[in-house]
Order: structure tokens, then sequence, then C-alpha cells
């Protein structure tokens, strides 16, 4: 779309005008047959000899070479090609000079029309003629021009001309005929008609679901701004173009200044990769581990928190006063990076700049769609550029000032301020200025124009909702300039979806919300409203933010309306494109909500939608097993399967069409010439990797053991043992799986008759840490005969000696591993109920390490290994041989701290477009100034808080960081 409203635009601007231009005068020093050099330059003498004031080309040649035909090469000819915009490439034929004055009244068209003949031209030469004006007509188009000296005026053969006398003095004048080149092809004689320029803009003005709202159109001349924003100072095309776009009926316009916004104030940031920052984890542990040795250290500890010695300790050193610290050195790399998106930007323009130089044909403008076409200039590719600059790279810039154009209709009060700081995310291709080279730094004019139907969206999300609530329920009658609430909710409906622009004109900070919109819609009651929301303003993406509330939206929408008028809408949602697998698991969760749903022939709405969804899955390009998004998808998958097999009749009539007239088997034959793809293929050959046995089949099959018939998941777990089977057997890929995936397949293989076999070679196969992580988490899901029991729990005390058993120095132990080595081992034991039998054989492992630990290193393993430890252990006596190693440690460091004074960085400027749980943690972190570290719970982020940590700059003050241990779109 961008690409021909590039052209539609420039068409807009530079089509014909009858307007003259003026240029420099053309010296008309002749030589005439048959005439002296001194008779030539009478003009009493010239007409003399030709009385009729028409002095044919082949009578007169020009005094010099460089008079001759000047007019091809010099601006004449520019000119010409700008204003009229003839079809294709051009030439100016010399017919006649024309020589008036009152008694004489020489033509002023070409004697003779040159085939390929589409215009005339006339060049005055300098004179001091009063009158003989000459006025162009074209339908109801008029145009007059006084024809002064040192001009020149065109017109297409279509028009009617008229010339007023000359009433004082002579004026003489070159006859030119305009011809075009190419002789073989049709072209045209008459100025294009706008009309189609103004039917394609209200075509594409009027489009629902567009991706873009704000256009921005440099201006083609130099513009002054020292006294402010004026349409009376703008440029002759530029003002043109303004008429033309309000002409068209279908815009807003107005004339803005922009620059780009003022850099974000320097935040502290801490080196991302550093695992060992100072938490309350960690001041927990210290003090609950001195307090058993009768120590009180919550003094001491609030000075350890505010010194940065801790930091100091792991390498990062406090921030300097004098600014001299590793913040400056990231600042300066995002500076870089910065300046690296800078030059693409300039490449852009130079682009731009070039592009507009297709001055006369337009053909050349059919060329440049064809390029677009070519160079993936589309809108899905601009989309992803602008968010990849609103994230790092040089922001777009905002506007500062604008003035809408007198001639234009008046806009609702609602919209005066709504421009003010709107990035200009979208430049038009084809409009760029020639010549002009504003400064960087100062504010750049732009014509800025919108779509009338998506005003709303400048205006903003909530805003709009709000005035949408109170439409619908009355409160108001301001329509904003819309002509019902039908079509306000309409707009409203099209600010919604991953493709639009809204959440970036805003910031970020008014993100639109489906949800809301449609409860709001869902109360108005309007059914073809529901099924725009349903078919077209969600997508699969939405629901990674607000699952749980979206699937009760839909469940609601068609206990309200019924599932015939939302069938077509939701197998539109389920069938659009998608590279990601996150999505088809919303899709999935979706379709498994509509199960409960009791309506009539309910089967052949989830039938459909659960076809759909088979037809994208088998369509998925393979990728490997990741964990939840598989178990996920499979659970729900299973379940709708299993919902389509058992309940073709139901007795309240929720069941298939045909269900209570056909036999089952008939059914299923039928159905199966309309799915894709059976289930149980899809997941063992066409997605075998996607769902790996091991990490996804199994986790779903635990997940569904006590919801689902056996025989139903029969089929996976005997795929789950023979896939376990085989990897144990080969001794290679066991620990190429999640410990989480391996208690599964445990649990599902402990009532079997290879339980004992299988578990035997895990333990001796499997690395020391993934069996004691396996281990606890199948434990805690899960009992184990006495015998087993005591196996186990022997298997653990080997796994710990055997992590434990080198020295320090010989093994770069990473602290992390070394405790949650000790936790699980722990936490096993405790299942087991070994705990005081074998923990001491667990300590005193440990303790033999703990020997071998330098002085240098052995505060770092005493805080984030024992420390840790003894805050979440049970049955704490049994670690004291440890405890007693450790605490002189713990003591003499503690004795080194000095004591601050109490932090206090709350920031209660800080506010968040939402109060949601989320939301309202985040702010309470903020506003406390005891605080140090927030992390937000495992689940889906809100739709609001991503949005704004996604900004370039979410906080000044705030560093966001995603944790490295989650899929899930943001954690902080």
């Amino acid at each position: 779309m961008r690409s021909k409203l590039d052209n539609a635009v420039a068409l807009l601007r530079s089509a014909a005008t009858a307007d003259g231009l003026l240029i420099h005068g053309v010296d008309l020093r002749i030589a005439i047959d048959g005439m002296s050099a001194a008779a030539a330059s009478d003009l009493a003498a010239v007409l003399a000899v030709y009385p009729t004031g028409v002095l044919p080309k082949d009578k007169f040649k020009f005094c010099y070479d460089m008079y001759n035909e000047p007019y091809e090469k010099e601006d004449v000819h520019r000119g010409v090609g700008a204003v009229l915009k003839p079809s294709g490439p051009f030439h100016l034929a010399l017919s006649h000079i024309a020589i008036q004055r009152a008694d004489v009244t020489p033509p002023t068209t070409p004697l003779a029309r040159s085939k390929g003949s589409f215009g005339t031209l006339l060049l005055v030469h300098t004179s001091n003629a009063t009158g003989g004006d000459v006025t162009a007509t074209l339908d109801a188009s008029t145009a007059t021009n006084s024809l002064e000296a040192t001009s020149y005026f065109a017109y297409y053969n279509d028009c009617t001309v008229a010339m007023t006398p000359i009433t004082k003095g002579t004026r003489v004048m070159l006859v030119f005929d305009l011809v075009y080149a190419d002789l073989t092809q049709p072209h045209r004689t008459r100025p294009m008609d706008l009309s189609a320029q103004y039917a394609e803009l209200h075509a594409l003005m009027t489009a629902t679901r567009q991706a873009h709202t704000l256009y921005a159109v440099p201006l083609c001349d130099h513009y002054d701004d020292f006294e402010g924003l004026e349409f009376d100072e703008l440029p002759v095309r530029d003002t043109q173009l303004v008429e033309r776009l309000l002409a068209a009926n279908c815009v807003d316009v107005a004339l803005v200044f922009a620059k780009e916004p003022e850099p974000a104030p320097t935040r502290h940031r801490t080196d991302g990769t550093n695992s060992s920052d100072f938490s309350a984890h960690d001041r927990n542990a210290i003090l609950d581990l001195l307090g058993g040795r009768g120590l009180h250290g919550s003094g001491l500890l609030d000075d350890l928190h505010g010194s940065g010695l801790l930091d100091d300790l792991d390498g990062e050193g406090s921030d300097n006063d004098d600014g001299d610290s590793d913040d400056e050195e990231d600042s300066d790399d995002l500076d870089d990076e910065d300046d690296e998106d800078d030059e693409d930007d300039e490449d852009d323009e130079d682009d731009e700049d070039d592009e507009d130089d297709d001055d006369d044909d337009d053909d050349d403008d059919a060329h440049d769609d064809d390029e677009d076409d070519q160079d993936g200039y589309d809108d899905e590719d601009d989309h992803a550029s602008l968010y990849d600059a609103a994230s790092g790279g040089a922001g777009p810039k905002h506007i500062i000032e604008y003035i809408f154009p007198p001639s234009s209709s008046a806009l609702p009060t609602a919209y005066h301020d709504m421009l003010l700081h709107k990035p200009l995310l979208h430049r038009l291709k084809h409009t760029a200025p020639l010549g002009v080279f504003p400064s960087p730094s100062a504010p750049t004019p732009y014509i800025v124009f919108w779509p009338r139907h998506h005003r709303l969206r400048v205006l903003g999300f909530r805003a709009a909702l709000a005035q949408l609530d109170a439409l619908v329920s009355s409160a108001s009658t301001d329509l904003y300039g819309y002509a019902s609430i039908e079509s306000f909710a309409d707009a409203v409906v099209d600010m919604v979806g991953a493709t639009t622009d809204v959440g970036l004109l805003h910031d970020n900070r008014n993100m639109p919300d489906v949800v809301a919109l449609g409860r709001l819609l869902l109360r108005f009651g309007n059914v073809r409203l529901l099924q725009h929301v349903v078919g077209q303003a969600m997508s699969l993406v939405d629901f990674v933010f607000a699952s749980d509330a979206l699937c009760a939206l839909v469940v609601d929408m068609i206990r309200a309306v019924g599932w015939e008028p939302l069938y077509g809408p939701l197998t539109t949602l389920l069938s659009k494109p998608s590279a990601e697998l996150k999505d088809l698991v919303s899709g999935a969760a979706l379709i498994a909500s509509l199960r409960p749903i009791e309506q009539p022939f309910m089967y052949e709405c989830i039938q459909g939608c659960y076809y759909t969804l088979l037809g994208q899955l088998v369509q998925l390009q393979e990728d490997d097993c990741l964990g939840d998004d598989e178990v996920d998808l499979l659970v729900d998958l299973v379940r709708i399967e299993t919902h389509l097999a058992t309940d073709l009749v139901t007795s309240d009539g929720a069941g298939a069409f045909l269900g209570d007239r056909l036999p089952v088997g008939i059914l299923q034959t039928v159905a199966s010439f309309a799915k894709p793809m059976d289930l149980y293929p899809l997941v063992t050959q066409v997605l075998a990797t996607t769902f790996d046995p091991i990490d996804a089949v199994a986790a779903a099959v635990v997940r569904l053991q006590d919801e689902l018939p056996a025989a139903t998941l029969l089929p996976y777990r005997t795929l789950v043992a023979t896939t376990v089977d085989t990897t144990l057997r080969r001794k290679k890929l066991t620990n190429d799986h999640d410990p989480s995936s391996w208690a599964c397949c445990l649990a599902l293989l402990l009532d079997t008759a290879s339980f004992a076999s299988n578990l035997e070679l895990f333990v001796t196969i499997a690395s020391p840490s993934i069996v004691l992580s396996t281990l606890q988490t199948f434990l805690a899901r899960c009992t184990v005969p006495l015998a087993t029991a005591a196996a186990l729990a022997s298997s653990i005390v080997r796994a710990v000696s055997t992590v434990f058993e080198l020295p320090f120095s010989e093994t770069p132990y990473d602290t992390q591993v070394l405790r949650d080595v000790v936790f699980d081992a722990w936490t096993a034991l405790h299942q087991l109920g070994h705990e005081s039998s074998l923990g001491p054989d667990v300590v005193s492992a440990v303790l033999t390490f703990w020997g071998t630990v330098p002085n240098d290193k052995r505060i770092t393993v005493a805080i984030e290994v024992v420390a840790m430890w003894f805050l979440k252990a049970t049955s704490r006596d049994v670690l004291r041989p440890l405890v007693v190693a450790v605490v002189p440690v713990l003591e003499g460091f503690v004795a080194t701290l000095p004591r601050p004074s109490p932090p206090s960085w709350a920031l209660t400027s800080l506010a968040l477009p939402c109060a949601c749980p989320e939301c309202s943690s985040v702010l309470a972190f903020a506003r406390d100034p005891s605080q140090g570290i927030l992390q937000i719970p495992d689940g889906p982020t809100c739709l609001h808080f991503h949005g704004v940590i996604e900004r370039r700059d979410p906080f000044a003050d705030i560093e966001v960081r995603p944790c490295a241990t989650t899929r899930r779109p943001t954690r902080c």
C-alpha cells in the first residue's frame, strides 16, 4: 500500500496546472532572411516585411550558436515537464515568432502541428506591452496569465484559449509545439484526470486494518520558519498538495514542525551476565546462618547491602563519584549503536531523494511500483524496521508544533491536542525534497495527513474506549465526527491488532486492549462488531498476554449470540499464518475452552476449528522441542481429539448434527475426509522432533493421566516407554534432556516391570547433577516402595560425592551448580525420609570440598552455597559441622564492612498505565526504598507492562533484564 500511496501523493502535488512560471529572459538577437541586422532589430521594419506579425522559423536564425535550441536544455523544458506532467518524454519544436500590438494579432498556436503534439508553449521576450492576457479553459477549469516579460505559459491542446487585445506597446513571443518523443505509444493531450487519484487515495485511506496512521510529506522547497508555521508561506506545489488532499475528502491534514526528542537521562546499568547480584535471599541466608550461632547481623547486613563491597567482591566496582564508571562505557556503546542506525536512516533519505527525480512520465511511476515490490518495500518489512528503531536505533522525529489548514473542516474539540509529541513513523518515499538540507538539530517542517476513519488512533486507545463506553451507556452523544456509534466502534476495533502502529504512536504507553474492547462490545450487543473483533482484531499473539481472559471472552460471546455467527471469524482467527509454535498453543487452548459450552450442535464448531488448527500444524516448520509450549499444545490437542471421539452424540444436543441420524462409524469416516491428519501420526511422524517423546509427550501424559481414560493415553505411554528404553541403551543422549522430562518418564514407568532396570541405567549413565534434579522432581510427584527408596537414597549420596570429590583447584566449579546439587540432594533425601540417616554423608562430602577452597574464594562459596542451603534446609542440626567451619569466614567478612547511611531511592514518580497485580507489584517495588531486585513470577506478562518495557528507554532509574531461565516474552 505504501508505494501506491507514494505515487498518489506525488501526483497530487505535481499534476498539471495552468499557472505560469517566471524564468530568466531569452535574448532574441536573430538574423532574418532578406533583412539587414539593423532592420532585423527594428520591429517596425520587421512588420513592414511580415505584416501579419508571424515570422516563420525558416525565415530566421539565432545569431549565435549558444541560442540554438536553448530551450531543450534549460529551465523551460524542465519546468514544463514538472508542471504539465505529460505521459512521456517530449521535446520543444519551435513554430514561429509572434509580434503582437494593438493593430497586429498573430496566431499564438503552432502554424502546423507535428505528429505527437500535445500542447503549446508561449515564451515571452522582454517588452513594454500592456494587455494581451491569455486565458486557457478546459472543462470547468480556467487559468489566466498576463504573459509578463520574461515569462512562459504552457497548455494542453485540448484547452480552449482566448487572448485580450494589446492596448499599448509591442510584445514578442516564441511559439513552440510540445511534441512527444515516442510516437509509437498513445499519449494524452489533456491534464491527468485527478478524479482517479482522488478515488485511489480515498480507497487507500478508508481501508480497514491499516498498518500505518500518520504519513509525513517533506516540503518540496525551503521553508522559512522564523515566524512559526503558516500555510501562506508554503511553496506553491506544497500548497497545491494540501488543497488536493483536502479535496479528496478522506484525510485530515496539518502542517507540523518535528525534531528528534531529547535523549532519556542516563540510568545505572548493571552487568546483565552477573549472576551474583546481592539480593534479599543472600541477606536472609547470612542472617539465618549467623543467627544459628547467636549473632545478630541485621545492622551489618544493611551496611553490606548499601556499601557496594559485595559488588567489588564479584568484580563490579561501586559507582564512582566522578562519573568515571563503566556506565559511561555502556552509554558510549549505545551511542555507537545509534550512530550505525543513523547511517541507515541517512541511506534511506538518500534513496528517497533519488526517487523524487522521476519527473516526467507516469511510466516511471509504474516502474517504481515494480521496484518497490522487488525490493520488498511492503508494510510488514517497513513495520519490522520501525520496531527495531523503536527498540534500539535512532528514533523518529516527534511533532513539537502544528497547525490545521484554515480551509479544512473544523476538527472536533477532542482532537485539538492529539498531534503533540506524536512520532513521524512513516515518511512517504516519492516525495522527498530536492536541494533542501535542514539542520539535524532544527525542527523540520512536514505536511502530515492521516485517514479520517483513523482519527481515534491519534487520539489514543484509552480515550477512544472511554468515549465508546459513554456512547454505549448513553452517558454521551458526542460521536467525535463519526456518523454513528457503529462507525465509531468500527474505528476503535481497527485500533486493535499487532499489525497497527497505535502502540508506537503513543510510545507504548497506551496499548490497545482487545479484552477490554471485546467486553464493552459484548455489552453493546452488535453481532457484526463481535465478528469483527474475533476475526480481524484478535490474533493468536494476543493470547500470549491474556490467554485465560481472551478464552473466557470468546466463550461468553458464543453463549451470548450463538456459535454460528462466530464460526467464520473463529476459523479466520485460527487460520492466520503463524511461524511460531506458541501461537498455535494459544489456538489449541482456545478450542479446548469451548468444550463445556452447551449449544445445539456445538460439536460442529469445535470440529471445524480443530481441523483448521491441524491444517496449520501440518504446515509448521519442524523445530527442536524446548519444553512448555509443546507440552501445553499436546495436552490441549489430546483433550480436543478425545472430546470429538466421545461426544458425537450427547443428551444435551451439543453433539454432531448427524450424530443421532447415522452410525458412529459412518460419521467418523465422513469426518476423516475433512480432517487434515490424525493426531498420533502428526505427533510421531510429521512433528516427531517438536513433540519429542521424552521432553513433551511424557509430561503431557502425566498431566492428562488423571483426566482422560487410560485407553486414550495408551499409545502415548507406549511411545514414551519405547523411547526411554532406546535412549538409555544408547548411553549417549541421556544428558540432552531436561531433568523434569526424565522425572515425568520415571513417573509413567513407575508401575511397569521395566521401572527398576531403567532407573538403575539412568542413575548410572546420566550426569550427577541431572540425576539429583530428576530424582528430586520425581519424588515430589510420586511415592516409591521402601526398597526402592533405600536404593535411591544411596544413589543420591553417591551423586553428591561424585560432584564434590575433586578439589576446588582442579575443577572450574560454578557456585550455582554446587548450590543446585546440594539443594536437590537434600530435598530428595527429605522426601525419601533419609535426611537424618544419610544427610551427614552429604555434609561430609561438602565439608571435605570446603577444605580445598582457597581463602580468597571462601566467602563466595560460603554466601552463595552454604548460606543459601542453610536458608532452605530442614533438619538444620545435621548441617552443624559445616556451619562451624563456615561461620568464622562470614564473621570476618562482616566485621570489615563499614556502616553506610540507610538507602533511600524510592521512585515515587514512576507511573504505569495499568492497575493489574503485576503492574501493582512493580509500582510497590519501585516505591519501597529497601528493595533492590524484583523478579516477576512466571506466567503471562501484562500487555501494558510489556508495552512499556519494550520502549527504547522504559525507565530512567530502573533496568529491566530478561531472565535467562525462561522463554516468556519478558521478565525482570
